[in-house]
């Protein structure tokens, strides 16, 4: 729980940062949404982290060439980023604390409730709806 044990960029507080958790998968699968878990090993925290994304054996580019495989936060942040950059290109005059807001909105629930703020995994197809609905 980093709310109890403080760790950072995480524990920064502001509207316009997405804190993001690990899930243990590397890809989402629509009709799966509810069955994803939180990854044994990911910060989680109802007052710090957000929502959760893919974060386990990631296929990642490997310093000199080729891909290696990794699993963390240090993954999962980074899917999220590509999800929050495809809405703002669908959607340019949102704000980043918009868009923050929208994904939490939208999370898909879990089965496994995860400690984390939206009490789920990240929906890009329910999150777009939530944009459409506000009409930026």
């Amino acid at each position: 729980d980093i709310y109890k044990n403080r760790q950072y960029p995480a524990n920064f507080t502001s509207p316009n940062v997405l804190k993001v958790a690990s899930a243990e998968t590397d890809r989402l699968d629509p009709s799966r949404l509810r069955t994803y878990k939180l990854s044994s090993w990911s910060n989680f925290g109802k007052a710090n982290v957000d929502i959760l994304a893919p974060g386990a054996h990631i296929s990642a580019a490997r310093l000199g060439g080729g891909l290696v495989v990794h699993s963390g936060t240090s993954m999962a942040s980074p899917y999220m980023a590509h999800e929050a950059a495809r809405l703002w290109m669908m959607f340019p005059s949102l704000t980043a604390t918009q868009v923050r807001e929208i994904f939490i909105k939208s999370a898909a629930p879990l089965d496994e409730q995860p400690l984390v703020l939206s009490g789920g995994i990240v929906d890009f197809e329910a999150a777009v709806r939530t944009a459409r609905e506000m009409k930026p």
